[in-house]
């Protein structure tokens, strides 16, 4: 498995446990209308974005270590044009989430400020997935011209 495929996976995987899990609760929380202070809702989020960073910076050292570290990361023009159009598609993605969130959000008066960043948030996680997502499909199923 090439090296930025592996990374991908890893990096899907996490996102999607520990936004999933943050997302999750949020919607629980909102369900069962407990209101968090603003401290607890960052602490909330760090732990989630913490956690992320951490799976990944132990998955590039240990990389680093096994020897594939530095050769790998720079890529080839095949690494290159799979990660392009994947980007290509998740900018878009995230561009209709951002319309939502930065200019239909805002009218409505029944909006909680935090369910406006957690919408922000919600889109670039799911822009980054299907970014990911497109990726590991690059690598499996081949780049068509």
């Amino acid at each position: 498995m090439p090296h930025k495929e592996r990374m991908a996976w890893v990096w899907l995987t996490t996102l999607l446990l520990c936004m999933g899990t943050y997302f999750a609760a949020v919607v629980v929380m909102k369900e069962l209308r407990i209101e968090l202070s603003f401290l607890q809702q960052i602490g909330l989020l760090a732990a989630a974005t913490s956690t992320m960073a951490v799976v990944v910076l132990a998955d590039r050292l240990i990389a680093r270590f096994r020897g594939r570290g530095r050769k790998a990361d720079a890529g080839d023009e095949r690494d290159r044009l799979i990660e392009y159009r994947a980007a290509t598609i998740a900018y878009y993605v995230l561009i209709a989430g951002m319309i939502l969130v930065g200019c239909i959000m805002p009218l409505d008066p029944t909006q909680h400020p935090w369910d406006i960043v957690n919408a922000a948030l919600f889109y670039i996680v799911l822009a980054e997935a299907v970014k990911l997502v497109l990726i590991v499909r690059g690598y499996r199923r081949g780049l068509h011209v």
